[in-house]
């Protein structure tokens, strides 16, 4: 989804169905048109995150930043890795936009 820089972008990871096991997976961030060295957004590196038993989603955030330049929108990738055997995934790449709260 998009969000206007300085807020939190928000990525969902769910399931069908409530597992009996936890299920572990991986996430990472990348650079789009967004970049972490044009201070855009808070690069995750990989992070593993577990849906717990018994539950069927987890929410992570990514932190963007108000960087005060007038630009268009920009975005940037989560990428999910290391998907347990057993999980058929669906989306594995999800894109945040950035939308600019600048005027020039």
């Amino acid at each position: 989804g998009a969000v206007t820089e300085g807020a939190n972008s928000e990525f969902v990871v769910s399931l069908s169905g409530a597992s009996c096991e936890n299920v572990v997976f991986n996430y990472a961030t990348a650079d789009g048109t967004a970049t972490t060295a044009g201070s855009d957004y808070t690069a995750s590196g990989t992070v593993t995150a577990t849906i717990t038993a018994g539950n069927t989603a987890l929410t992570f955030t990514v932190p963007t930043n108000d960087d005060g330049a007038v630009e268009y929108p920009e975005y940037f990738t989560a990428t999910l890795s290391s998907i347990p055997s057993g999980v058929t995934a669906g989306t594995i790449v999800a894109t945040g936009t950035i939308n600019d709260n600048d005027t020039g």
